[in-house]
């Protein structure tokens, strides 16, 4: 009797411990709009589902923390929302807090916006912390051009500190051009972006139709920004496009590469100026760009004479000057005989790429070699 009593006890401790773990989860599916000084928090299994933009708006308030444990998603079909299906311009800024001051994200789950941007934080001030943790993502759906799954632009002013970590998953595999927006951030700030985990954009196996490139784009930045790699990161070209930037560093212990995209191929004669079709960008314009791959770092190319590192291009006044490259790992151009590890590609007049220094360290690797490009250039 006792033994059956024990049974049953048993039987409806672990029908209640079930039941606990999956009866309370619950969908919204109302734009949530927060106030200064709010902490919001998605529990674990909950989802916070709109369709159309901004599901959680937190548009030019102060001191806002929002915390993810479960799933915010912009998208208009509630059957299949963090698929990658077409939704038109309505599913944006699934998490909008452009213009907030003092804005904080941990993500502990899924946030996806069905169209292209996801997380916005364009213009914001203050004290900026996003961090995505391990087994957590934060991704977009469709093809938008200057659209960012995370768009930092213009955020900060003097004396800001914007810190992003990743130790999770931020990508786009849809056919886009570029995915963290980190341009025009110029009013004095310091930021440090830290990724462990995957940034990824585009999906290799997508046809000549369906083409993609770009991850960071800090085009006109001149703040400090110090970006810190020992994860992976990915696409089919130009995986950092850097024009403009002047206070701008690398610094690679991981992954930084182009994928197996089979649709971004040079010809021999137009590979020595072809800027664009590299993993780092360094730009056609700006200066003091520092890239400090360490030993464990690899820095690659893929498609037919693609460059790994490409400063400057061959138009007029076309340069970037006083680039540091700093390498004791290992820098690899692509296919066929005209990639280069690293090449500088001078302006056909006015003013030209100089001042480049190439520090080789340890047990350096350049595959595909260095063109200097007849540049005033030191290799030490």
């Amino acid at each position: 009797c006792l033994l059956k009593i024990m049974k049953k006890f048993l039987i409806l401790v672990l029908v209640l411990l079930f039941y606990s773990s999956f009866a309370w989860a619950e969908t919204f599916t109302t734009q949530q709009t927060l106030s200064d000084d709010e902490t919001f928090t998605v529990d674990s299994g909950d989802t916070y589902y709109y369709n159309g933009s901004n599901t959680i708006d937190a548009k030019d308030h102060s001191n806002v923390t929002v915390i993810n444990n479960g799933n915010i998603i912009a998208h208009r079909t509630e059957a299949y929302p963090t698929e990658y299906r077409t939704c038109g311009s309505s599913c944006d800024d699934t998490i909008e807090a452009g213009g907030s001051v003092n804005f904080t994200l941990t993500n502990n789950g899924t946030i996806w916006a069905g169209h292209a941007r996801t997380i916005n934080i364009k213009n914001a001030t203050g004290n900026v912390t996003i961090t995505n943790n391990v087994g957590a993502k934060i991704a977009a759906g469709e093809r938008q051009d200057d659209v960012e799954v995370l768009d930092l632009d213009g955020a900060g002013s003097s004396g800001d500190t914007i810190t992003i970590v990743n130790h999770g998953t931020i990508e786009n595999t849809a056919k886009n051009f570029d995915l963290i927006g980190m341009s025009e951030i110029d009013n004095g700030a310091i930021v440090n972006f830290t990724n462990t985990g995957t940034i990824r954009q585009g999906t290799e196996t997508n046809g000549s139709g369906n083409k993609y490139w770009g991850i960071v784009d800090a085009k006109d930045s001149t703040d400090e920004i110090n970006f810190n790699n020992s994860g992976t990161m990915q696409s089919s070209r130009r995986i950092f496009m850097l024009d403009g930037s002047t206070n701008f560093t690398i610094t690679n212990s991981g992954t930084i590469k182009q994928d197996n995209f089979a649709h971004h191929s040079q010809g021999d004669s137009a590979a020595k100026n072809a800027y664009a079709y590299a993993t780092i960008q360094v730009g056609t314009y700006g200066s003091g760009t520092k890239i400090i791959n360490l030993s464990s770092g690899t820095i690659s190319a893929f498609g037919q004479n693609n460059h790994a590192i490409t400063i400057g291009d061959n138009d007029a006044n076309e340069a970037h000057s006083n680039a540091t490259i700093e390498n004791s790992g290992t820098i690899s151009a692509g296919s066929d005989d005209f990639g280069r590890a690293i090449i500088i590609i001078p302006s056909e007049s006015g003013t030209i790429t100089s001042g480049t220094t190439i520090k080789v360290k340890e047990e350096a690797e350049f595959t595909g070699g260095i063109d200097l490009g007849k540049t005033v250039s030191t290799i030490v």
